[in-house]
């Protein structure tokens, strides 16, 4: 008796029940109604010749000590297999050592010209101190005052024009005695120091361009002691440097003066 046998009932019933016992989630085993049924519908659907395959649920398990291989199901997702092991490399030892002694050595170069570094400029922080305190300090420093309309005055004065000075601002410093200490600023950037003094006119007239300060050295004349220079002497010197904001005033006596 072959498939053609069943009816149409019995063969959808057939199929469930295969559908069960080797479909990819078998759950006939549990029901031994529904494997009696399938036995019977296998039976009546092939000759008597041909065996009738055991549902899965029935076979039995290879004698074997070997552990049972897991069921899966051709369509189930199966895992992806574990990466094979790559090979460690390791850095030989020698080539390690010398890699170590050149890293020592580039930081030990490192350390050399920081301190080289470092000792050059205690170096010229100490020549540059021992500089400032060998060069002799100024007797008076004048502060800058309002020039007011005396500074109007100086600026149309006629030495300035003679020495092709067109000024540009004047600005005004304390009197050192009777004398009037001036810087006149000109257009092309040059500065001029002038002293001035009441009764006599101009003393000391001179320009430098910028990066150098202007400088006028003074001797007291004879005659002009008490007028203009104070108490100091005949053939007393004077210097007068003008120096970022102020003037400063160097004062030296005759060497034969009491």
């Amino acid at each position: 008796m072959d498939a053609t046998a069943l009816s149409p009932e019995e063969a959808q019933e057939l199929a469930a029940l295969r559908q069960r016992a080797y479909g990819p989630h078998p759950d006939i085993a549990a029901d031994t109604a529904a494997l009696a049924r399938l036995a019977a519908l296998e039976s009546a659907s092939h000759p008597a010749s041909v065996p009738a395959p055991s549902p899965r649920a029935e076979r039995p398990a290879p004698a074997t000590d070997a552990a049972p291989p897991v069921a899966r199901d051709a369509w189930a997702p199966q895992e992806p297999a574990a990466p094979a092991p790559q090979p460690v490399t390791r850095t030989p030892l020698r080539r390690r050592l010398r890699d170590a002694a050149a890293s020592a050595k580039g930081w030990i170069a490192r350390r050399r010209m920081v301190a080289v570094a470092v000792a050059f400029v205690l170096v010229v922080a100490i020549a540059w101190g021992g500089a400032q305190l060998a060069a002799p300090q100024s007797d008076r420093s004048l502060g800058r005052i309002p020039a007011g309309v005396d500074g109007e005055r100086l600026a149309r004065q006629g030495f300035l024009d003679a020495a092709g000075v067109t000024v540009a601002e004047v600005q005004r410093f304390e009197a050192y005695e009777s004398l009037q200490v001036w810087v006149v600023l000109a257009d092309t950037g040059d500065r001029c120091l002038v002293i001035d003094a009441d009764r006599y006119g101009v003393l000391g007239f001179n320009c430098t361009p910028a990066g150098l300060d202007p400088v006028i050295d003074l001797r007291v004349w004879r005659g002009m002691r008490e007028q203009v220079f104070g108490d100091l002497p005949p053939d007393s010197f004077l210097r007068f440097e003008h120096v970022g904001s102020r003037v400063h005033v160097w004062v030296r006596a005759p060497l034969d003066a009491p």
